[in-house]
Parts: C-alpha cells; sequence; structure tokens
C-alpha cells in the first residue's frame, strides 16, 4: 500500500507540470510519462516534466521541470532544471551535468567529477514517509479529541465535571460503571443481534454508543487529570464549562498516548475508567436527580 501511494503521489506530482504532453521521446514541453520502458532525451532536445515507471531515464537533453523515476535507474548527462527523484534506483550524474536538487529514496547515487548539484543530495528512506504518516495521524486524533472535548464542556460541562470527579471521589461506583458500558452492553447487543427485531439496536450498541461512551470516557479522563494539574498550578477549578482543564488533560494523555505499549495501555484504560464514571454519573442522576445537583453543589 505504501509503495502504490508513493507511486501516485509521484505522478500527482508530475502531473502539476502543463499537460500538452506526449510518452514520445524528445517530445518539447509538457510531461513526459514513461510505464515499462526507457525514456531517452537525446542532446540538443527539451521535455517540461519527465516520469518513469518501472524503467530507466537517459537524459541527454534539457528537462526544464521535474525528473521523477520510480524502480529505475536515471543516467544525466545533460540538465534538469528542476528536482531530481529517485525511488528504489540509482542515478548517475555524469560529467558536465547539471541538476537543481537530487533526493534519492531508497537507492543510490554516482556522480562523477564535473557534475552540478546546485541545492544538494537528501537521502531519505520510506521511514520518512511512515513518520510523517504517524504524526498526522497523531495530530488529527489529538485535534479531534480536543474538539469532542470542547463541545462536550460546552453542551454538558456540569455533567462532565461531576463525572470527572467521580472518576476519583468514587472509585467503585466507576468500576461497576466500566463494567457495565463494557461487559454488559456487548453481551446485550449480541444476544439483540440474534433477533431479527433486535439486530438494529445491537448494530447501534456495538458501532455507535460504546465508541462513543469510550471517546467521551476518554475526554472525562482528561478533564480530571487537566482540572488536578490546573489545582497543582494554583489555577481554579473549572466546573460549569471545563474547557482548560478538558483541553489540557486530553493533550496530556496524547502525549503520554507516543510512549509505546504504555501510552497505548494507559490510553484505553482512561477510555474505559472515564466512561463509568460517565455511567455512574447517569445512573445517580436518573435514580435520584436531587441527591445528584447536592453532590455537585
Amino acid at each position: 500500500m505504501l509503495r502504490r501511494l508513493v507511486l501516485v503521489l509521484c505522478v500527482a506530482f508530475a502531473a502539476l507540470a502543463p499537460v500538452t504532453a506526449s510518452a514520445d521521446d524528445g517530445n518539447q514541453g509538457g510531461l513526459a510519462l514513461r510505464l515499462h520502458g526507457t525514456y531517452t532525451l537525446p542532446p540538443g532536445e527539451s521535455v517540461g516534466s519527465v516520469v518513469v515507471i518501472r524503467g530507466d531515464a537517459n537524459i541527454a537533453g534539457t528537462v526544464t521541470g521535474r525528473l521523477i523515476v520510480v524502480n529505475g535507474n536515471a543516467d544525466i548527462a545533460g540538465s534538469v532544471n528542476g528536482a531530481v527523484t529517485i525511488i528504489r534506483g540509482t542515478v548517475t550524474l555524469e560529467g558536465g551535468s547539471h541538476v537543481d536538487r537530487v533526493t534519492i529514496i531508497r537507492g543510490t547515487v554516482n556522480r562523477q567529477s564535473g557534475s552540478v548539484v546546485d541545492h544538494g543530495i537528501n537521502r531519505r528512506g520510506f521511514r520518512f514517509f511512515r513518520g510523517a504518516f504517524f504524526w498526522l495521524l497523531w495530530l488529527g486524533l489529538t485535534l479531534a479529541a480536543v474538539i469532542a472535548g470542547l463541545a462536550f464542556a460546552a453542551v454538558g460541562g456540569h455533567q462532565l465535571s461531576r463525572a470527572a470527579m467521580l472518576l476519583t471521589g468514587d472509585l467503585p461506583a466507576s468500576i461497576l460503571g466500566a463494567v457495565a458500558v463494557w461487559i454488559v452492553l456487548p453481551v446485550l447487543s449480541v444476544f439483540a443481534l440474534l433477533t431479527v427485531v433486535g439486530i438494529p439496536a445491537g448494530l447501534a450498541l456495538l458501532l455507535a454508543v460504546l465508541p462513543l461512551l469510550g471517546l467521551f470516557g476518554y475526554v472525562t479522563a482528561g478533564t480530571r487529570l487537566g482540572a488536578a494539574l490546573l489545582s497543582l498550578g494554583g489555577g481554579a477549578r473549572p466546573v460549569d464549562h471545563p474547557y482548560a482543564a478538558t483541553t489540557l488533560g486530553v493533550i496530556v494523555l496524547q502525549a503520554v498516548l507516543l510512549v509505546p505499549v504504555v501510552g497505548w495501555a494507559i490510553a484505553f484504560l482512561a477510555g474505559i475508567w472515564g466512561s463509568g464514571a460517565l455511567a455512574a454519573a447517569g445512573w445517580r442522576a436518573w435514580r435520584s436527580p436531587e441527591s445528584a445537583k447536592e453532590a455537585a453543589a
């Protein structure tokens, strides 16, 4: 999947050049694309950009744009005014060649004396793409969790604060709530799926209710953590709309998530524990609304 993604990105990147192109050797201007073959640009001829996939590129003329070779080799005796990108291959810079820059991804460079590279040679592996994807994914999940927490704090801030305090204030109730959410509800969902009438309800519990409870339980745990950190720093502990506590706590939990194995375990337990506190707080509010208000006060 990663290789296919790289191929698609390379082609799309090169396609930004003018599309008055043909795959014929020596075509003037535009984009030259060659699949499973060798592309040759003779001396004295020029082309806009060149993309070669599973083939070689022999450049003796001038490439005014980019040169991209995937699973192949490039021999450059002329000039490339744009970037040269080689993925799984070898680029040879002959004497007298002139390129703007070279990026090698799992490949090698043979550079002869007299060749000119204006902006250097960069060597990267596929780990670079995996790392970039990981950090983008982490950032996206963090933003989603923070936004969900802020929405919860805005709409049900009082309930969020009460559940967050119940998280540590009444540990047995939070544990019982977690058991009810993550054991009783899944069992009920499975039994519901065994009946024709109960299939929609079972699917809704498994695919919607439980994931949402896990998310908001994670936010609840983050809110309690954020409130504790704010109290250590001398900040006032919010009650009605715990925006600061929720944001701080969720970001800290997301940072802990970066710790291998341990971070994932802590995040998993935080979601379970927080959802148990939410369930316990909801149960108390439903059974005795007046006592719940007194407890919150």
